[in-house]
């Protein structure tokens, strides 16, 4: 079967075409995953919670902060975190959730040291 100049012309065309699209659509995709978007606010929130708390020391914000991405980039064997993958998300998640579980046991004993003080 031949295929004629015109035939052949529009062929590539359209392929060009497609590549443009394509190429353009990676570079308008986010390269930041959604869940990760998502658990970024938490811990923003949290670190703002945090430094704020009255049993806690007076802390920077990078500090707290840093107190999850470490562990979440050593564990998940990131450079960056942004680099996180959705996949990865459920993870960082579990470790988020474990290590603010445990500061929070230490919140409550401070508390409970300071109580216990306070009625001596």
């Amino acid at each position: 079967m031949e295929i004629s100049e015109e035939e052949l012309n529009r062929i590539i065309e359209h392929q060009v075409k497609c590549q443009v699209y394509e190429a353009l659509n990676k570079r308008n995709t986010p390269k930041i995953t959604t869940g990760w978007l998502q658990l970024r606010k938490r811990i923003d929130s949290y670190c703002h919670d945090h430094m704020s708390s009255k049993w806690r020391r007076k802390t920077s914000y990078n500090s707290v902060q840093q107190m999850f991405y470490v562990p979440m980039k050593k564990i998940l064997d990131l450079h960056r975190i942004d680099e996180m993958s959705e996949d990865q998300v459920p993870i960082a998640k579990e470790i988020f959730e474990f290590l603010s579980a445990e500061f929070e046991k230490v919140d409550k004993q401070k508390e409970k040291e300071l109580k216990t003080t306070a009625n001596s």
